[in-house]
């Protein structure tokens, strides 16, 4: 599994923890949401 994500530039989480878990979520949001918002895509 190291191996095939590492061949994806995929970066493995070491330790999880329900916290931690939520924290690596609302991160990813607060990233991600807005440069979809900005480029108007939509789901289908």
């Amino acid at each position: 599994m190291k191996k095939w994500a590492e061949d994806r530039a995929i970066e493995l989480i070491q330790v999880s923890t329900p916290a931690s878990a939520k924290k690596f979520d609302d991160d990813q949001v607060a990233f991600w949401d807005p440069i979809i918002k900005q480029s108007g895509a939509k789901p289908e």
